[in-house]
């Protein structure tokens, strides 16, 4: 066998009118290409079992039959030729595939409508029709563990088909693929349950080397080309079936440095607070559909319940259970393929909510079943957890206020800051009224969030005042009264100034007291202790008593017989004790005892003549003159 047929694969480029050897890498991760030898003729090429590289070919000038490639010096000779008359019209097949002991197997493009197959007999040179499939070919036929597969396309269908030589009608769809893909070639991998195929997205018009899953249908891209191409042969056609393993490559070329089929993903910090779990490349083969995948936070976890798995989406056909704690559940609703269990990956983040992380690795642990209880190794995504200086924030103590007053919090000057307050303000300054705890937060570009937490309670306002008399007698008691709306006993503690402090104890409501003030004097509440929590008020804390006297006067009084004295409020013209009781102008009691004597008149005569020219008789007059006796 030629060295060169030992390539992976081998396809024509139509653009470049050349055979192109590919190459695969990192377990179908990636590809590379290039070109081997140019020839002028579009073919499709196979191989042999005993890896002869062949394309059917009928040139204008030669033999129509089987021309094998020597690829060492880029020329071609007739491996084996047909009779012209065997051949159905037009004198060409489209795709072959080669089943050993010169049997070959092959087909027509599908645009002619033609869904029949024929048998190349390499040993007789007979050419037979051995029936039609019922699906129209849009690709190579692969040979893959012994059995003839090709890509079809029709109007509400699209998938890879099984191909029964023995009985063509028997043929079967076995996996659907979306119809925006056309295949350009397709062949064998040494992967279980899967075929390489040349691949043309019709919504994007981009072109890549896919592998196509035969347990769901899923297309996974593996590298792009930007040519036209036909045709794709591989030796894999006729190598051993390849051993069924459940395996899972997070980062199959292993781009981010992990090894295996682990990942590096990114930093995490306050800063980024979550990190993706897969690369883009992920790679899964499997031996039957995907019924679960897990991923879940194992090993070192400091900052507890703040670090969990969630997902940033939704793919349909997969069910989601446990987003947002340590372990996230995607599941098949049914029909999902595995290349939607990869996309439900690519949303899932590792997330730590910690307002400052804990530093060091973190390890996340991604693992998948299939529907007959198989599991994939265990692929891990490390990720590196960072610490940042938080930034300080400082509330204060917690605040008690009065009922009907408000508290302020400041949180403090941060230049560039965002606050972000439990209240839902977002000002560096709030005030409130309402009870409660207050969180803040605030971040900025360069520091981890700060916060800080206060508390504010409202106590109820109690208002205390003293009242009661502003002026007594200095024979009478006071009377003073302690006003309060308090809803719970007080004490109060009085100061009498001059005198003694009063203390009374469970006050409630209004409570009267009484004093025996000798003089001016002053009460002023010195201190009240309620018996609950509370802010009190004493809008009238003093209370001033002036005293005033009263007076108790005796008066003897001596009159004449017949004189009077005024006692208040009548004349007297009698002797004897007179009590009179009298209120001062401030109102005091004044009691005056008035003892009366009454003094014997003196009487005095006097009789003499006058004589009055001018007068005629005689004129008598008595005269009385009344006179204290102490005078004279």
């Amino acid at each position: 066998m030629d060295s060169l047929y030992s390539q992976d694969y081998l396809f024509y480029n139509q653009t470049q009118s050349s055979i192109f050897e590919l190459h695969l890498a990192n377990s179908g991760c990636s590809c590379d290409f290039e070109p081997v030898c140019a020839f002028n003729n579009g073919i499709d090429l196979f191989y042999t079992p005993d890896g002869a590289l062949l394309s059917f070919e009928a040139p204008t000038m030669g033999s129509i039959g089987m021309y094998q490639y020597d690829l060492l010096v880029c020329d071609t000779t007739l491996y084996y030729g047909f009779d012209p008359s065997q051949i159905p019209p037009p004198l060409y097949f489209t795709y072959y595939v080669s089943v050993g002991n010169g049997i070959v197997y092959a087909m027509k493009w599908s645009s002619q409508g033609i869904d029949q197959v024929w048998e190349l007999n390499m040993n007789t040179g007979i050419i037979t029709s051995l029936g039609n499939t019922g699906f129209n070919p849009w690709s190579d036929l692969a040979l893959f563990n012994g059995e003839v597969y090709y890509y079809t396309l029709e109007p509400g269908i699209s998938g890879i088909v099984h191909l029964d030589p023995s009985d063509p009608s028997n043929s079967t769809l076995v996996v659907n693929i979306p119809p925006i893909f056309l295949f350009g070639g397709l062949t064998a991998s040494p992967y279980c349950n899967t075929l390489l195929g040349a691949v043309r997205d019709i919504t994007t018009d981009e072109r890549f080397f896919a592998l196509i899953s035969l347990i769901d249908g899923a297309v996974t891209k593996v590298c792009s080309f930007q040519f036209n191409m036909f045709g794709m042969a591989s030796m894999f056609e006729f190598a051993e079936p390849a051993d069924c393993e459940n395996t899972l490559d997070l980062d199959c070329n292993d781009s981010s440095g992990a090894t295996g089929a682990d990942y590096n993903s990114s930093i995490v910090s306050c800063a980024m607070r979550q990190a993706l779990v897969a690369d883009e490349d992920v790679r899964m083969f499997y031996d039957d559909w995907i019924s679960e995948m897990t991923i879940r936070v194992t090993g070192f976890v400091p900052d507890g319940l703040d670090e969990i798995i969630d997902i940033t989406g939704n793919i349909p056909g997969v069910d989601v259970d446990g987003q947002g704690t340590d372990i996230l559940t995607l599941s098949n609703a049914g029909g999902a393929k595995s290349t939607d269990f990869i996309d439900a990956l690519h949303l899932v983040r590792y997330m730590n909510t910690a307002l400052n992380p804990t530093a060091g690795p973190r390890t996340i642990e991604v693992q998948f079943t299939t529907a007959s209880g198989g599991m994939s190794n265990v692929a891990i995504a490390y990720i590196q957890v960072n610490e940042l200086p938080p930034l300080e924030v400082d509330l204060g103590p917690d605040q008690i206020i009065c009922e009907g007053s408000s508290a302020f919090f400041d949180a403090g000057s941060f230049p560039g800051g965002m606050y972000q307050w439990s209240s839902g303000h977002m000002t560096q300054t709030i005030t409130t009224v309402d009870d409660g705890q207050y969180i803040v937060t605030v971040s900025d570009a360069t520091h981890c969030p700060g916060t800080d937490t206060a508390e504010v309670v409202t106590i109820p306002l109690i208002s205390v005042a003293l009242t009661g008399d502003v002026v007594i007698c200095d024979n009478q008691s006071a009377t003073l009264t302690l006003n309060t709306d308090a809803p719970f006993p007080i004490t109060v503690e009085i100061q009498a100034d001059p005198g003694s402090p009063f203390v009374f104890d469970v006050v409630v409501g209004n409570y009267s007291f009484t004093d025996l003030p000798q003089q001016n004097t002053t009460y002023t509440i010195s201190s009240v202790t309620p018996s609950m929590e509370a802010c009190i008020t004493v809008t009238d804390a003093e209370q001033a008593i002036d005293v005033f006297p009263s007076y108790v006067d005796w008066y003897d009084v001596e009159i004449c017989e017949g004189d009077s004295v005024w006692l208040g409020f009548y004349w007297e013209t009698e002797a004897g004790e007179y009590e009179n009781t009298f209120n001062t102008i401030h109102g005091c009691d004044s009691v005056v005892t008035t003892t009366i004597t009454i003094l014997p008149a003196v009487m005095l005569q006097v009789q003499e003549d006058t004589c009055d020219a001018s007068a005629v008789g005689y004129i008598s007059q008595p005269l009385t003159i009344r006179m204290d006796v102490r005078q004279w």
